[in-house]
């Protein structure tokens, strides 16, 4: 949570969709369809892509090294509508981040056979905590099985 407080919360509030304003870097959903959509609205502010980067996240709120887990829009939670659910969002992309890790180790480690296993054990419980920013529903637990596999771990 010390990340998130860090942020400068005097920022303006203001959604960047003018191309340039924002330099170089992509926004959340650059890739959607309707990327002015209200939708997208909260991660594409200056406050939403701040607390991003200063989480360690791109501006977009992907992970740059795939190695180091998944970004907190990548995990297949829900589009947070609000910079409070931005916030929670990060918080928990990160500690599940750890989760991730760790179950990767565990299996580097050959402390389990199957990676569905040091997901249960290891990385849902993470996940069920965080259960209201949806990273404990079928997409999130998805994603985090994907991410393993990319690993070469087997889930079963």
């Amino acid at each position: 949570m010390s990340i998130i407080n860090n942020i400068n919360t005097e920022a303006p509030d203001f959604q960047m969709t003018i191309p340039g304003i924002h330099g170089a870097e992509p926004l959340a959903g650059d890739d959607h369809p309707r990327p002015n959509s209200n939708f997208l609205k909260a991660v594409r502010t200056l406050k939403a892509v701040e607390a991003f980067k200063a989480a360690g996240f791109t501006s977009d709120g992907k992970m740059a090294d795939q190695s180091k887990g998944l970004g907190v829009l990548e995990m297949g939670m829900y589009t947070p509508e609000n910079q409070q659910e931005v916030e929670a969002a990060i918080v928990a992309a990160l500690e599940i981040n750890v989760a991730i890790l760790t179950a990767n180790q565990a299996m580097k480690d050959r402390k389990y056979r199957y990676s569905n296993q040091a997901y249960s054990d290891i990385v849902s419980p993470v996940q069920c905590r965080h259960s209201r920013t949806g990273a404990s529903d079928s997409e999130g637990r998805e994603c985090v099985g994907e991410w393993l596999d990319n690993q070469g771990w087997r889930w079963e």
